[in-house]
């Protein structure tokens, strides 16, 4: 790899420190902490072919020598953050949010500010800033809690209105193992409903003032008030004075931690594989639907909400997964929760999950693949075959308290999953009527079939090959029927029969989900 552009500033100078740099798309922003008496400022470039741009300077309103505006830089979709961690009354630091405007990146000053409920001169609120989509993320490292320099992080959400004016955080991010001196904000990096704070002098059993890397996600009621870690990343060959959590990143499903005094001065940088929860719907076989959730964590309880075209498909049972715990009750299901999505989501029908597995978290599944559910669908159409695609969604249940699809861990957290939807095509159910054994032949062993399933338990894949006079249960007189048939020259069994074909009456209390001769 070659440098193939040196970005600078034309009115530049020694000592303004251009070099806390962030990139999204075709945008770059660097933050010029020291420059103009270290009130700071932000360039913009912009790509145009093979080249960079500068398209504008960024600053803050009221700018005053040693803001040092550009000490924290981050960049997503239109917005830019810029933290100036001495700027603001008393210093105790302030980051600003620039917009924008619909012509393009010009000089301009903050759309909005930034601003914790409860700042702290020297505090460094805005020394490192991040942000993804409407979430911005302000790390304060020497903002003292009980003991100094413990440091915080906040959580900004973007209002209704836009970024504008001043906005207050949504949340505070504390490690729940907080020390005097620990620096937690130091570095913060987030992605979609994740955060990690670094924390260089946080201490580490057996190793000392090590630093850590606190991982944070969002709750089941969003970014609100206080929230606490759900774990902590620390080196495993960690020692006393490493700074490990100077630097941090995230990338679903890796974060990476950087510790500058590694080995005599070295550094060394750590990555962790800490995929989200994740909740999948995965096809399985002609009409089902297997319900996967994917945790590196036990989980004690899960719900979740998906829709489905209800003209296209129906939901006629829903089973046991092989991973789903013996000792734990069924699940809660809803197969026809309220709806109160937009008109635009297009969402006509749904379907609402919920287990918990046992009062005092006695009962857990995982951690890994656990195959919890599967659904069993009928097509709606007459004929053919009728496909949907299987969506989650937030909108079903009680208006005021939507179903949102969450796991809960250890120490009841809940989390918000990582969703992947799926389209599932039923197909139509061709099976021969009395054929219990499926070997598309009838005769006296599927008389004995039936009567094994019914007295000895034997599992079948398609039932209603075994209800051979079609009256949507399976008893005595199906196998009765086969024995009349072959030997008294009774009544045959009911369509389809003799050939390969489809139960046409549209009943579902029986299933057919393979039958092997007719695929």
């Amino acid at each position: 790899m070659t440098e193939t552009q040196k970005l600078s500033v034309p009115t530049g100078q020694a000592g303004d420190h251009l070099s806390w740099v962030a990139i999204f798309e075709d945008t770059i922003a660097g933050g010029a902490f020291a420059e103009d008496s270290s009130r700071g400022a932000v360039y913009v470039w912009e790509r145009d072919g093979d080249a960079w741009t500068l398209r504008a300077r960024l600053s803050a309103s009221a700018a005053e020598p040693g803001d040092r505006l550009g000490t924290g830089v981050a960049i997503s979709g239109d917005v830019i953050v810029a933290g100036g961690d001495e700027l603001g009354s008393g210093g105790p630091g302030v980051a600003l949010v620039f917009v924008r405007p619909a012509g393009g990146w010009v000089d301009a000053t903050e759309t909005a500010r930034l601003v914790p409920t409860d700042a702290q001169a020297g505090a460094h609120f805005g020394f490192s800033v991040d942000c993804d989509g409407s979430v911005i993320v302000v790390g304060a490292y020497a903002h003292d809690g009980t003991f100094g320099d413990t440091g915080k992080a906040y959580v900004f959400l973007e209002p209704a209105g836009g970024w504008s004016g001043t906005v207050n955080e949504s949340a505070a991010l504390v490690a729940s193992d907080a020390a005097g001196g620990d620096e937690l904000g130091i570095r913060v990096a987030v992605e979609g409903r994740r955060v990690v704070c670094g924390a260089r002098f946080a201490q580490v059993v057996d190793a000392g003032r090590a630093g850590a890397a606190y991982v944070f996600e969002e709750p089941a009621g969003g970014w609100r008030g206080e929230v606490t870690e759900c774990q902590k990343l620390v080196a495993p060959d960690g020692e006393d004075g490493d700074r490990f959590g100077s630097y941090v990143g995230i990338r679903d499903p890796w974060i990476v931690a950087g510790a500058t005094r590694t080995n005599s001065g070295e550094g060394s940088v750590y990555a962790f594989a800490c995929p989200l929860p994740r909740a999948r719907l995965v096809a399985d076989g002609p009409n089902g639907v297997l319900v996967v959730i994917e945790s590196t964590r036990p989980i004690e309880a899960w719900q979740l909400a998906f829709a489905y075209d209800p003209t296209m498909l129906r939901p006629v049972a829903i089973e046991r997964g092989p991973d789903y715990p013996a000792g734990a009750p069924d699940p809660v299901v809803d197969l026809s929760p309220v709806i109160h999505c937009a008109a635009a989501d297009g969402v006509a029908a749904g379907l609402t999950l919920a287990a918990i597995y046992s009062d005092d978290g006695s009962i857990t599944t995982g951690p890994g693949e656990q195959r919890l559910l599967r659904i069993v669908f009928r097509r709606v159409p007459a004929e053919g075959e009728a496909c949907s695609l299987l969506r989650f969604v937030e909108c079903l249940g009680p208006a005021a308290f939507p179903i949102r699809n969450v796991v809960t861990i250890e120490g009841a957290r809940s989390i918000d999953l990582a969703t992947e939807d799926v389209e599932v095509c039923v197909r139509e159910d061709f099976f021969i009527r009395g054929d219990c054994n499926g070997d598309r032949w009838i005769d006296v062993s599927d008389a004995v079939c039936i009567l094994r399933y019914l007295f000895a338990a034997l599992g079948r894949d398609c039932l209603e090959a075994l209800d051979a006079d079609n009256s949507d249960t399976i008893e005595l007189s199906d196998a009765m029927r086969v024995v009349m048939y072959l030997f008294q020259h009774g009544s045959p069994p009911a369509a389809p029969f003799p050939a390969c074909g489809e139960d046409r009456d549209g009943d579902d209390a029986l299933t057919c989900e393979v039958f092997a001769p007719c695929q």
